[in-house]
């Protein structure tokens, strides 16, 4: 035994292994800065959404976002909807502005907002049993190896905070059901992570503080020691940090565009997929092989085939068995591992059966980034419970110690996460193909225009055209204005209005002395329109002395190859 039982003090056997269950994730915590350094070394730049973002971020906090990004349920809603909250722009703010360009310092805060939320983690799992601990220090690395790679601990993209913020968030909430009021304050700040930074996370996590709020009034109706940490310093601390999370979706939904509401009726105006690709989902979370370990974030799910229904079957029923006898026994870790995982997963089948049938949301991956961490946990408590039997069992039959038994579980937890560190690693090359377009294009042109203007200058950005090329373009110009000092807004329009805020939160369009900068795509020759000078020229087909080494293969983009980018600034 590591613990003694609840309620009683760690031995000091139990405070030396839980010490050594911090090497594993500390391994995988220098893989992950280690990973982060070498793409930035690659020319990483914030561009597309990641570059949405950085914007974001930049208007903190003068100019306060107090929603998300803006969300494809737009298309469905007869307003415009963004996710849920604000507060991974807030969280990346510090390091964004300290940076600055070309944009680096939103990369540093992913890595900083992810290495919390495992840390997050090891500390809960600090406070299971042994068996429970180190099967987590071991699924956690094997999660962020599988389910976001290195680009995914580099890139702010939003659905990417919602796999380490979800697991996070059960495995303190695991902690809170096994007894353990000190997880509450973390379950709520990992939770506010998930919910916040992408729609998908937002009725999983309503779902689990429903689960955590009914599990803390009957602790507290019990009376005990147990009571007296929750009411007074669990409970008011996990409000406290909810309040300050969600203070800016609070006051948008009551003195400002009422965003939580459209988000609840948006998703309801067409078509979901329906319960059977919900159950799809959890028979492939479930089965052999599961999905946290064969897809990553940013593919579609296939359909389950036979073999993973079978076994996702078999791995479903054991969880029930097992909390039906631990209920006789009174097992309250494995009956929290049970109610935790029942409760996440029909919160993650209802969100997946909601996402709407048409469109681009049908096969949009984003909206399934939570079943990386529900799939890990339903494997990470089955395997705990299977152990446990075979502990009991052996137990029974011969009570001779053997040495190498208790040290086998840390020794494999070990070698997963030294493997899994390895080829994250490994996984961090400079971007080819058109990442290094984009990344080229952004820092090149970012600096050409830069050096045209005159310091801190308004700048209006338009395209020649609503080409895909020259408003992606267009877009990933803005936050390299940003980040170098200058007051940006757009004047074009994509499809779903992810630069609405920089046509309502900057009003500079009839500023006298603002800047016009017109981008085209496309053209051999350029002709310049009156009052207009060439500033910079991007061609992937020549790119520049820092960006020469990376491959040319397979330069497209839209479907067609891409072509050279051409930014004309008013004289």
């Amino acid at each position: 035994m590591t613990r003694g039982t609840e309620g009683e003090a760690p031995t000091p056997s139990g405070r030396a292994a839980a010490a050594a269950s911090l090497f594993p994730t500390a391994v995988v915590l220098v893989a992950m800065v280690a990973a982060v350094a070498i793409m930035l070394a690659g020319h990483w730049t914030p561009v597309g959404d990641n570059g949405l973002i950085t914007a974001y971020s930049l208007d903190v906090p003068s100019d306060l976002p107090l929603v998300g990004m803006p969300s494809t349920l737009s298309a469905y809603s007869d307003r415009p909807a963004s996710q849920p909250g604000p507060l991974p722009f807030w969280l990346l703010a510090p390091t964004t502005h300290l940076f600055g360009a070309p944009g680096g310092g939103v990369a540093v805060g992913t890595l900083l907002i992810d290495a919390t939320l495992v840390g997050i983690i090891a500390w809960c799992a600090r406070r299971l049993d042994a068996t429970a601990r180190w099967l987590l220090v071991a699924a956690t690395p094997v999660v962020i190896l599988t389910g976001l790679g290195a680009d995914g601990i580099t890139a702010p993209f939003n659905p990417n905070f919602v796999v380490l913020g979800t697991m996070a968030a059960l495995v303190a909430l695991w902690v809170v059901l096994a007894g353990d009021p000190r997880g509450l304050p973390w379950f709520v700040a990992a939770a506010s992570i998930a919910a916040q930074a992408h729609v998908s996370a937002l009725l999983l996590v309503g779902t689990l503080v429903v689960v955590a709020v009914a599990v803390a009034v009957r602790d507290v109706r019990q009376g005990g020691p147990r009571a007296r940490v929750i009411t007074r310093r669990a409970l008011p601390l996990a409000t406290i940090v909810g309040l300050i999370a969600w203070s800016g979706p609070i006051v948008d939904q009551v003195a400002g565009t009422g965003n939580l509401w459209t988000l609840a009726t948006a998703s309801g105006s067409t078509g979901g997929a329906g319960t059977k690709v919900g159950l799809e989902r959890l028979i492939g979370a479930a089965g052999v092989p599961p999905w946290w370990l064969t897809e990553r974030v940013g593919q579609t799910f296939p359909a389950p085939g036979a073999v993973q229904i079978v076994t996702g079957v078999v791995v479903l029923g054991w969880l029930l068995w097992c909390g039906w006898r631990a209920c006789q026994t009174r097992d309250r870790r494995t009956v929290g591992a049970v109610v935790m995982l029942i409760a996440a997963s029909i919160a993650a089948v209802e969100t997946s059966a909601r996402v709407p049938a048409e469109g681009f949301g049908a096969n949009a991956p984003a909206n399934m980034a939570i079943w990386w961490p529900i799939s890990a946990l339903i494997w990470v408590v089955g395997i705990r419970s299977a152990i446990e039997v075979v502990r009991a069992r052996r137990h029974q039959r011969d009570r001779v110690r053997r040495p190498w038994r208790g040290a086998a579980l840390p020794a494999a937890a070990s070698v997963v996460a030294l493997v899994a560190a390895a080829l994250l690693v490994a996984d961090a090359r400079p971007a080819e193909s058109t990442a290094s377009i984009q990344f080229g294009q952004a820092r090149v042109v970012g600096d050409a225009v830069d050096a045209a203007l005159p310091p801190g200058s308004v700048v209006l950005i338009d395209s020649g055209s609503d080409t895909p090329e020259e408003l992606s373009a267009a877009q990933f110009l803005v936050p390299q204005l940003r980040l170098r000092g200058h007051d940006v807004q757009v004047r074009f329009q994509d499809f779903f209005g992810y630069w609405d805020h920089h046509r309502r939160s900057h009003p500079i369009a009839g500023d006298p002395d603002a800047v016009l900068v017109i981008v085209e795509v496309g053209k051999s020759v350029v002709d310049l329109p009156d009052g207009f000078r060439l500033v910079a020229r991007y061609d992937p087909a020549e790119p520049p002395p820092a960006f020469s080494e990376l491959r040319r293969k397979g330069l497209r983009g839209s479907g067609d190859a891409v072509m050279t980018y051409w930014l004309m600034v008013a004289s």
